[in-house]
């Protein structure tokens, strides 16, 4: 579909003024009161991306470390395509957010209005244009990812989030994933793995749980009382190919037969904003796929959900707020073992050149 080009460090060239991605190492089992390996990948896009030149511009770097958010800045003027177009889509007019606007990916609806539109397995939302106010959130929920496209421009003045859903103290959900995203591992009385291709995996004993894996690996749950901390979720996917989400984290263990294993937290959704001009994100505005967190446990801990996966699609994007898809944090275990910190997420920065759509 695109070009690929994947950054997994800090990049500085010409028109993109840094691009940071977290590089915090997700697997190395520890005591649970040591936290390293119970953080999540932490990435924030930020600075300012504007004007997407018309060819490919970097070369095959590698992929994202363990826990590393994977960063792709690519142009697609060669390819012949601008992502998910406004232009494929009948608009439902101009839309300005007003308070909090939640987007129903199953039931395609956004505010209770009918209007999304399946397409390939991704909810799809055309506008004339789109506006995001100051103090004003869009909430993404459901199993497909969210696609809100424009004609003309989009505005991101607040918040834009399809965050997965943290695991609570104790309690064994299920904790859902953002829009596209896993849901967490569901505990009560046994142990599970989360939901999706790198979710996270139980431990044994009162180990903690893993974290799952995106565009970096989740992190293992730590080990205790002779058990093995449960497996990180593996990478996958490409969103130059596809739009997806990220994975839930695992439950937490126990070795006695009472109190709740806690569930784990969910993974971060999938989101693209697509402008047949331009996006705009000024310096009160957010795009958020984050992974949820894990919890505490009386004995093992949960694991984090993997972020998810953020596309900004158009011939010029500006950003001087924050863009994000970090791994949500492993809980901390009672007496026993951590939980794994889910690994970092993928955000795609794609553009066409002046005129394309």
């Amino acid at each position: 579909m695109f070009a690929k080009n994947t950054i997994a460090s800090t990049l500085s060239v010409g028109w993109l003024l840094a691009v940071a991605a977290c590089d915090q190492p997700m697997d190395v089992p520890i005591a649970p009161e040591v936290t390293p390996a119970m953080e999540p990948a932490r990435s924030v896009v930020d600075g300012q991306l504007v004007n997407l030149p018309p060819e490919g511009i970097l070369d095959a770097p590698v992929a994202a470390e363990a826990g590393e958010v994977a960063v792709s800045v690519v142009s697609s003027t060669a390819a012949g395509t601008c992502g998910i177009c406004a232009n494929d889509f009948t608009s439902l007019g101009s839309f300005t957010a007003a308070g909090t606007v939640v987007f129903d990916t199953d039931a395609l609806t956004f505010g209770g209005v009918p209007g999304g539109v399946d397409a390939g397995g991704t909810a799809v939302y055309a506008f004339d244009d789109i506006s995001v106010p100051v103090g004003t959130t869009v909430v993404g929920v459901g199993s497909r990812p969210l696609a809100m496209v424009s004609y003309t421009t989009v505005t991101i003045d607040g918040t834009v989030t399809v965050d997965g859903v943290s695991a609570t103290v104790f309690s064994a959900g299920p904790f859902a994933g953002g829009a596209g995203g896993g849901e967490g591992g569901t505990g009560g009385a046994t142990s599970e793995p989360g939901d999706g291709t790198g979710a996270g995996f139980p431990g044994t004993s009162a180990s903690g749980g893993g974290g799952a894996g995106f565009g970096g690996a989740g992190g293992a749950g730590g080990a205790a009382q002779g058990g093995v901390g449960g497996l990180g979720g593996a990478t996958y996917g490409d969103l130059t190919t596809a739009m997806e989400g990220g994975s839930g984290g695992a439950t937490g263990v126990r070795n006695v037969g009472f109190g709740v294993i806690p569930g784990g937290g969910g993974g971060g959704g999938g989101v693209e904003l697509s402008a047949i001009a331009s996006i705009t994100i000024s310096a009160t505005g957010v795009v958020s796929a984050d992974g949820g967190d894990g919890a505490l446990g009386i004995q093992g801990a949960s694991g984090g959900g993997s972020g998810g996966g953020v596309i900004l699609f158009a011939p010029s994007v500006t950003n001087d707020g924050a863009v994000r898809a970090d791994g949500g944090g492993g809980g901390q275990g009672g007496c026993c073992g951590h939980g794994g910190g889910g690994g970092g997420g993928r955000i795609l920065v794609a553009g066409v050149s002046a005129g394309g759509g």
